[in-house]
């Protein structure tokens, strides 16, 4: 059995993608008026757009969530495998986590955005129905009901949402 965490607020204490599309709606707003109203591109190739060349330069230990390291050290022995699924750039979330030693895989977004029903169909092509879950929104409860069991993670408390 595996255990696949989301990425953006659940491993991460942040959103990257929220976090940039609000900066650069204040900083440039025409930039994201020309990519939905011009290019009618979708959110997925918004997502490429900023955060492909999105460089960090701190170390990304210091946005890791505490309470899911910690539920990653206490738990790691009962899966074969800790997998990151994410609906930010695949390339991005590589790059994020590629100084991580304790994920095992990493995947993230490509030509489909793994969210909701596409991440939980993704999920299910490459592993199966045996595997638990831990995310944070409400996109992620069609992943939930299918998982073995699911974890809501929250601000402060890990909620255990199937058994």
């Amino acid at each position: 059995m595996v255990c696949i965490i989301d990425f953006d607020k659940t491993l991460l204490k942040n959103d990257f993608f929220k976090e940039i599309f609000y900066r650069t709606l204040l900083q440039n707003p025409f930039k994201l008026i020309n990519h939905f109203l011009i290019k009618r591109s979708s959110i997925l190739d918004l997502k490429n757009e900023l955060l492909l060349n999105f460089k960090i330069n701190y170390p990304v230990q210091l946005l890791l969530n505490p309470m899911i390291i910690n539920w990653i050290n206490e738990n790691k022995a009962h899966y074969e495998k800790i997998i990151i699924v994410s609906a930010s750039p695949d390339l991005f979330v590589k790059d994020v986590l590629k100084q991580l030693d304790f994920i095992d895989e990493m995947h993230g977004s490509t030509s489909i955005n793994l969210k909701g029903k596409n991440k939980l169909d993704y999920i299910i092509a490459k592993w199966g129905n045996n595997f638990d879950y831990l995310g944070d929104s409400r996109s992620d409860n069609i992943i939930f009901k299918s998982a073995r069991n699911g974890f809501l993670v929250t601000r402060n408390k890990l909620i255990h949402v199937k058994k």
